[in-house]
């Protein structure tokens, strides 16, 4: 399936590009527990992220008990540049396709979600193009025997 990069405010203009935006690849997804199905979700694909992250207030709506999980230490893109989040397995709904993954869910990360190699990349596989305008990605789910 084929998607659009989603374009990203910035509070200034890149120094680099002068755009006062910036492009990012998105996704909506949903997150299942206990039968509980959170509102569409916007989720950055980054292959540089470990895990799948979630914004902790968005497992609390769910009824997971955040803090009960298993603490899992990270750094990066939360507001204090590294904390702790908390390990609980999930289903997730990405592209039409719902599978069971590991979300660790933080507090003050500075997007909803974040979606990385366990639990995302570990079933999809991601082509980036930025020839058109916008960029855009497709996604395969890898076929498992």
């Amino acid at each position: 399936m084929r998607f659009p990069y989603k374009s990203f405010p910035l509070t200034t203009p890149n120094p680099v590009t002068k755009q006062d935006f910036i492009w990012r690849p998105a996704l909506k997804v949903l997150l299942w527990y206990n039968h509980q199905r959170s509102a569409p979700l916007e989720a950055i694909l980054d292959t540089g992220a470990d895990h799948c992250f979630f914004d902790a207030e968005i497992g609390e709506a769910l009824g997971v008990p955040v803090t009960k999980g298993i603490p899992v230490p990270f750094t990066g893109f939360v507001r204090d540049a590294n904390g702790t989040g908390f390990l609980h397995r999930l289903q997730i709904t990405v592209a039409a396709q719902t599978i069971e993954a590991p979300i660790v869910f933080a507090f003050g990360i500075t997007t909803s979600g974040i979606l990385g190699q366990v639990g995302f990349f570990e079933h999809f596989v991601a082509t980036f193009d930025w020839t058109p305008d916008p960029p855009c990605f497709d996604i395969q789910r890898i076929p498992r025997n």
